[in-house]
């Protein structure tokens, strides 16, 4: 486990990574960070509608929040979708 700033950052060797926790549950475990933070959020990139058109090769499942469209947006592999 690594402290970082007093919190802490867990990389294990089955490539699971932990924040605030030293047994992440999941490739990403971010369910004990509200425990530890005033921030308890997570910020996804934020693009608007032309960056996001000019974008190389999208992987499927990427999740953006549009700023052009003030929506989260998924890739299917060959669309943007609103999630909401």
């Amino acid at each position: 486990m690594i402290d970082l700033n007093g919190g802490h950052f867990n990389l294990n060797t089955d490539s699971t990574v932990g924040f605030n926790t030293g047994s992440p549950r999941a490739i990403f475990d971010f369910g004990n960070v509200g425990s530890a933070t005033t921030n308890p959020y997570m910020i996804m990139p934020t693009i608007t509608t032309a960056t996001r058109t000019g974008l190389g090769e999208t992987v499927e499942g990427s999740i953006i929040f549009n700023t052009s469209t003030k929506k989260f947006q998924g890739y299917t592999g060959t669309a943007w979708v609103d999630l909401h």
